[in-house]
């Protein structure tokens, strides 16, 4: 990754953990504000958090206007489901960049940025976009656990305080059953007095005979029962038309009814919650029911029940939504931890499945890629499945895309939520998934990481053909939202992973390691590689500049350093740019030869802000270098040897050579004389 700096991205993923570890608002602003403030490219940040906002570094007039209108929108963060412009972000320029923290329905604040005009800043974007998108997210959690405890708080205090009404008025109306008990036979001629108080209770009031024949009803009991005062009278409890069910849901026999008991056992029966079906409205209303036996004087057997019962319908419902939103918190709870507890990937897809098979009792749950119904293949990066129902136990094997899964996956892409497929529907399950794998029911979604193609989620029911509900669904489809996030940020951490696992050991191969000063935060990052070409071990990766520098000049060769400091010393000062071979002596002994080059980033000013340099062990080719320049001296060495021996037998050849002259010489003279005798005597004879 050309140009960006891995020790950059690390603390941007890892600030994402620091969110939950510090204490207030104003504490996490200016963490924030602080490790921004060091991405390479940024002159200056200020993070705004609702009211709270800090920066560091100076800001030009151009980024505090950004400012005013960043905070103007914060305030209004709240009315931005009424009015699609009240929330927007203000445009940033060329030298400002507003990165909004927020969610589909609130935000939270912004980050703001004054950048220069290098570009350094722009590979960081998608990072801190991707730290924004967390820190919205989990701005959003706590303040929806902060509501959800709100909501909860007042769930309670109205429950205790219904409760405790209930209770207050139960006493009341067992304290007026015994009384007019008492007054029914001390005072009979006042039966319409009796009549009043019972009809202006707010309590419903059935009196029954031995038969369980209903003989008076107040108005309150017509009300809560949906019936009419004709309806009612003369109704036994045998009615087949009664409809009852247990706080569980399960049927109530008439055997079980606080009437009928009482008659039975001659004891009253209270506190009893039943659910009786009202026609009118086509549901249950909830009763808190107490039936009271009468015996005549001196009979031991009942020949007559009182049952009283107060509507906790109201009361009953506000429980179940209050123990509905805690289901789904505590749900969601678990399915985050899941995919926040990981950077691993596979294990973040197998805690998260392993975390729905069990939320949702189904029989698999499964990851699905891509979703792309004109692809020729597909595969599932990942399974769970319960022990009697094995998926098909192969991962990440590329398998034919059936055409009836294709459509499916063109409906799920067309699908703004979660789509059921159920045998014997409308909408089947697929042949594959049902012939092959026996399922009855799924529902399926599909999700949109940041990076490639999207994915699909599901779950599989094999036992029976489930039908979900809808609070089921809503809680997949809110799964579904925070697996793509996590998909997300998995996806491109992994891509790094192995981005700067290949460049560390292309480094390692070549010997070549960068390093990086850094004259704003006085402090120097060396890669590993670097490291071990110094002799240091990899955890010295990140020194102060001025440790580093004093370091730096012991460990290079006496006979160097001068070159050296003066190298950086002009680099420093613009004479001239840096690169030079030097020498050093790492612990260890053994002399290196290093070859260095850097480039330099300065501000508007001139002011060094950064430089950023490779390093490189040239000691084999220096070795190499010696090698071949002592081969050629020993063989100059040689040739002049043999030139030498040369030219003394070239010296005794020639004066052999003028031996053999002059002899040669004399034998022609003395043949001449005798040629010239022989002559002679032949003339003279």
């Amino acid at each position: 990754m050309n140009g960006v700096d891995i020790g950059v991205i690390g603390r941007l993923m890892a600030a994402q953990n620091m969110f939950f570890a510090l204490p207030a608002q104003k504490n996490t602003a200016q963490f924030y504000a602080t490790l921004l403030s060091t991405v390479p490219g940024v002159r200056s940040c200020r993070v705004c958090f609702g009211d709270t906002d800090t920066h560091e570094g100076p800001f030009e007039d151009e980024a505090i206007s950004v400012r005013k209108v960043a905070l103007q929108n914060t305030e209004e963060r709240d009315e931005d489901s009424r009015g699609a412009s009240a929330g927007s972000p203000p445009e940033s320029s060329s030298t400002s960049r507003i990165i909004a923290l927020k969610t589909m329905h609130h935000r939270f604040g912004y980050f703001i940025f004054q950048v220069d005009q290098t570009g350094a800043f722009d590979p960081y974007d998608p990072c801190i976009g991707n730290l924004a998108n967390f820190l919205a997210l989990s701005l959003e959690n706590r303040k929806h656990r902060n509501e959800m405890q709100q909501v909860r708080d007042q769930l309670e205090r109205r429950v205790a305080e219904r409760t405790e009404e209930l209770r207050a008025a139960n006493t009341r109306l067992e304290a007026e059953i015994e009384e007019r008990m008492h007054a029914e036979e001390a005072l009979r001629e006042s039966e319409e007095e009796f009549r009043f108080l019972v009809e202006t209770m707010a309590q419903g009031v059935v009196v029954q005979d031995a038969d369980s024949m209903i003989v008076d009803a107040n108005e309150a009991a017509c009300r809560i029962l949906g019936l009419t005062r004709d309806q009612l009278l003369g109704k036994t409890t045998h009615d087949p038309r009664w409809k009852l069910i247990h706080e569980d849901g399960s049927s109530l026999s008439h055997e079980e009814m606080p009437s009928n008991r009482a008659l039975h056992t001659g004891k009253s029966v209270g506190k009893v919650v039943i659910g009786v079906y009202v026609p009118e409205i086509d549901n249950y209303h909830w009763i808190l029911t107490s039936s009271t036996p009468k015996f005549r004087e001196g009979s031991t057997t009942p020949y007559l029940t009182m049952t009283t019962f107060t509507d906790i319908t109201e009361s009953r419902q506000a429980e179940e939504e209050r123990r509905s939103h805690l289901w789904f918190m505590e749900k969601l709870d678990i399915v985050n931890r899941a995919i926040q507890g990981s950077t691993n990937l596979d294990l973040m897809m197998s805690e998260t499945m392993e975390a729905m098979l069990a939320i949702f009792d189904c029989d698999r749950s499964w990851l699905f890629y891509p979703c792309d119904p004109d692809s020729p293949t597909f595969h599932v990066p990942m399974e769970i499945t319960k022990p009697e129902y094995p998926g098909a136990n192969v991962l990440n094997v590329e398998t034919p895309m059936p055409p009836d899964m294709a459509r499916n996956l063109r409906e799920v892409l067309d699908s703004d939520g979660p789509l059921v497929y159920r045998i014997g529907t409308d909408m089947p399950v697929n042949r594959l998934s049902e012939e092959q794998f026996g399922v009855k029911s799924m529902v399926v979604m599909a999700i949109y990481p940041k990076t490639g193609k999207p994915w699909v989620v599901g779950m599989h029911q094999c036992s029976h053909p489930r039908t979900w509900t809808r609070q089921e669904l809503r809680l997949f489809q809110e799964i579904g939202r925070r697996l793509a996030d996590g998909l997300s940020a998995l996806l491109v951490y992994r891509d790094l992973r192995d981005s700067l696992v290949k460049l560390e050991e292309a480094q390692r191969i070549a010997h070549i390691g960068y390093w990086d000063r850094d004259f704003m935060n006085s402090r120097v990052t060396l890669a590993d590689e670097a490291c071990r070409i110094f002799g240091l071990p990899p955890k010295e990766t990140v020194l102060s500049l001025e440790q580093w520098h004093n370091r730096w000049m012991d460990l290079i060769h006496p006979d160097d350093q001068q070159h050296a400091k003066q190298a950086y010393v002009d680099a420093l000062q613009g004479r001239m740019r840096y690169n030079l071979e030097y020498r050093i002596i790492p612990p260890d002994g053994e002399i290196r030869y290093i070859h260095s080059e850097a480039n330099l980033t300065r501000d508007a000013s001139g002011r060094p802000l950064r430089m950023l340099g490779m390093m490189q062990d040239i000691t084999a080719q220096k070795q190499a270098e010696e090698s071949l320049r002592r081969m050629n001296e020993e063989l100059d060495s040689r040739v002049r040897e043999r030139t030498t021996e040369l030219e003394a037998k070239v010296a005794e050849i020639e004066r052999i050579n003028k031996l053999f002259v002059g002899r040669e010489l004399r034998m022609r003279e003395l043949k001449d004389k005798i040629k010239e005798m022989d002559r002679r005597e032949r003339s003279d004879t």
